[in-house]
């Protein structure tokens, strides 16, 4: 008997997300194949899509990297416990790999008015 992980409809799946959902499959069918019980094969399968998931070390791998997490929990591939650990290293690996930060927003109030220097006001009338 085969567990084939339910797809969402997503037309276009995240490709890390993906490739860790293949190596869970693949070790669980393989699991299965060599006579394990599901329940041990699931286990397998889970530690190969923690295995297959991204490094965060840059932009791009980040948002993988939660993506990963998101399914993970969704699938039981990662535990309530350590999904938040692992969402805390990617911000962490976000603020580390250099992501300027939004910009803060001007001043909504005026700014003071600067009294001219004497000399300054006699050059403008010169």
């Amino acid at each position: 008997m085969s567990i084939t992980l339910p797809q969402p409809y997503q037309p276009d799946i995240n490709p890390a997300v993906q490739h860790c959902l293949d190596a869970w499959q693949e070790v669980f069918d393989r699991q299965v194949a060599s006579s394990k019980d599901e329940y041990s094969a699931a286990r397998s399968a889970h530690k190969a899509y923690r295995l297959a998931m991204p490094n965060p070390d840059s932009d791009q791998t980040i948002r993988d990297f939660i993506a990963c997490v998101s399914r993970g929990i969704l699938i039981g591939a990662i535990k309530d416990t350590d999904a938040s650990r692992l969402l805390y290293a990617a911000q962490v690996a976000r603020q580390a790999c250099g992501t300027p930060a939004k910009s803060q927003p001007e001043s909504r109030t005026k700014k003071p008015i600067q009294p001219e220097s004497a000399s300054s006001a006699e050059q403008a009338v010169a």
